[in-house]
């Protein structure tokens, strides 16, 4: 199988640009600056919080930080001070990062901003990692398939039409995580019996910092371990793996023997917010078993469904039995398999598999580069697909590109997030603060030079796809694009929301992101539309915030006697 790829990998004219589809990749992911006014993510605050106490004050607590920017729910609490709850691999890169900011700050006069930590950290932590790993990536199925202009668009499809693209705008550790494991999976494939202590010693590096970063991607490792162990030699090789690995995962068990008093006790076992502390505490932290609701939800869900915001990785199916049945690939196969398979496993084992305002499974990000590789089989064996391929990617980058440039956050109650929160927002023009808006452009037209050079990339790509002897219009690209635009314009209009609890939560959106008049809105006529005391709790709180900020006493008035109103049953919800 590999010498047919290469043979004709070898005949086959170059027709793309080298850099042509990492630089536009790195263009995608530095574009966004998700610098929100007032929304932040709580996620990122805390691991941002970390480093900035471990470089501005030399400690581990992040007290000062609390204090200084705002609390997070997303901590932990242990002996009076706050920690951060996440695993530290992320916020350990970023410190030197920081480092060297605070240096040029100093010469430059310049206080960084947080949404200016943020950005950087991001693009330096974890958008040029996913770069490097897309150019890994690209090499190696290049070897599974011999087709370069597929591999091409298929690096396209991974980074921008899955939620990589997502996790890869966002200080958070799961795609740094898919990093590590990429990584060390595709070095794996460099493992003999004369195998090199700086291969080995990098590996064991690799597989450190990846237990460090997402604790759900140890197992990615220990699997792509146990796929090599037998293989590499000599043994003194693994003195050297050993060494790396020990370094790689001692700076999490000196923060936990600091912070909580051992080096085996980490953050979840102290979580400050008493709904957190209750789920982590149940199962193994927090993980039970896989339910109906979770694998329905995580997997097909017009919620958080991976295959519905990005279709056409259904398409990984293929390329399970083409790598199973040859000898040559049979070893990785099975690494795979049982990467993805786990990965799943313990996302639809968590008791709150919801993950909070994320978009998609995000505990699955990490094994993405994995599942994607069985798509590549799997398309590059069936060139009757491709078409449908090509149709399915350009429709999951449409949703996930438009979902993370508005507010890279579904509210999780949401039936249908893509058009009750993205499409919603983007019909108001509201999007993420991006590069767009630095040159002067505004609302959604701030999308537009991505959008163009998006557009024209895709258009030759698929035009080089063609060979000579084959038409660019055929019954099968047709449908596939048919198929493509209907479903987009299915999932950009379904809104199975009752239209009361609709209108509360886009309410509630808008009052995040600080639209507060309109907020006031939205959530006076949700009550309007369900006048019952659910409703009163759920809107009461985000509508008084919204008048103190407008400073419309007037307003709370009105509210206090709306409230007086339903509350004595002068008005009855209608059934």
């Amino acid at each position: 199988m590999a010498e047919a790829a290469r043979e004709n990998m070898s005949g086959q004219r170059p027709t793309v640009p080298t850099w042509l589809v990492p630089g536009f990749i790195l263009f995608c992911l530095v574009y966004p600056r998700h610098d929100f006014a007032y929304y932040s993510n709580v996620n990122e605050s805390a691991r941002i919080y970390l480093v900035m106490a471990a470089v501005d004050h030399r400690v581990l607590q992040i007290d000062e930080s609390i204090k200084q920017f705002g609390d997070v729910h997303d901590k932990a609490e242990h002996g009076g001070h706050f920690y951060c709850d996440k695993p530290i691999g992320l916020s350990l890169l970023a410190v030197p990062v920081y480092g060297v900011m605070k240096v040029v700050g100093a010469v430059m006069g310049h206080g960084w901003t947080l949404g200016e930590l943020r950005y950087i950290f991001t693009v330096v932590c974890v958008s040029l990692p996913t770069v490097l790993l897309c150019i890994g990536l690209r090499r190696y199925w290049r070897e599974l398939t011999g087709d370069a202009l597929l591999v091409e668009f298929a690096i396209l499809a991974y980074a921008l039409g899955t939620i990589a693209f997502t996790y890869s705008t966002q200080f958070m550790g799961h795609q740094l995580a898919a990093v590590l494991a990429g990584a060390h999976f595709l070095l794996a494939r460099r493992v003999t019996n004369r195998t090199g202590w700086r291969i080995a010693a990098t590996m064991g590096l690799l597989a450190g910092l990846g237990a460090i970063t997402d604790y759900f991607s140890s197992f990615l490792h220990l699997f792509i371990i146990l796929g090599y162990v037998r293989r590499m030699r000599p043994w003194s090789v693994w003195a050297g793996w050993l060494l790396a690995g020990v370094v790689g995962v001692a700076p999490l068990l000196i923060y936990n023997t600091i912070c909580f008093g051992g080096p085996l006790t980490i953050a979840y076992a102290y979580e400050s917010l008493g709904v957190f502390k209750e789920s982590h505490s149940t199962g193994f932290m927090g993980v039970t078993f896989p339910r109906l609701e979770s694998m329905w939800g995580l997997l097909f869900s017009a919620s958080k469904g991976l295959f519905y915001l990005s279709p056409f990785l259904v398409f990984a199916l293929l390329g399970i039995g083409p790598g199973l049945r040859s000898r040559e690939w049979r070893g990785e196969w099975i690494v795979i398999l049982l990467g993805v398979v786990t990965i799943m496993y313990l996302a639809m084992s968590l008791l709150v598999w919801r993950a909070g305002r994320t978009i998609g499974p995000r505990h699955m990000v990490s094994m993405l580069p994995l599942l994607m590789t069985l798509v590549v089989m799997g398309v590059s064996r069936r060139p009757m697909v491709r078409p449908w391929f090509v149709g399915l990617t350009i429709l999951g980058t449409a949703i996930i590109g438009i979902s993370t440039m508005t507010l890279p956050g579904f509210e999780e109650n949401f039936e249908n997030p893509f058009a009750s929160q993205a499409m919603f927002l983007l019909g108001r023009g509201w999007v993420s603060p991006n590069l767009g808006q630095a040159i002067g452009l505004r609302g959604v037209w701030s999308l537009v030079p991505l959008a163009l050079v998006f557009g024209g990339l895709l258009v030759y790509l698929t035009r080089t796809m063609n060979d000579a002897k084959r038409r660019l219009f055929t019954w099968s690209r047709v449908g596939a694009m048919a198929l493509s635009i209907g479903w987009f314009g299915f999932v950009a209009r379904h809104e199975p929301d009752h239209p009361a609890l609709l209108t509360l939560l886009q309410g509630r959106t808008l009052g995040l992101l600080g639209e507060f008049r309109d907020s006031s809105v939205f959530l006076e006529r949700a009550i309007d539309l369900n006048p019952s005391q659910d409703f009163l709790q759920e809107s009461v709180p985000q509508l008084l915030v919204n008048y103190q900020q407008l400073g419309d006493q007037r307003a709370v008035q009105r509210l206090e006697a709306k409230v007086r109103r339903i509350e004595s049953g002068e008005v009855q919800p209608s059934h």
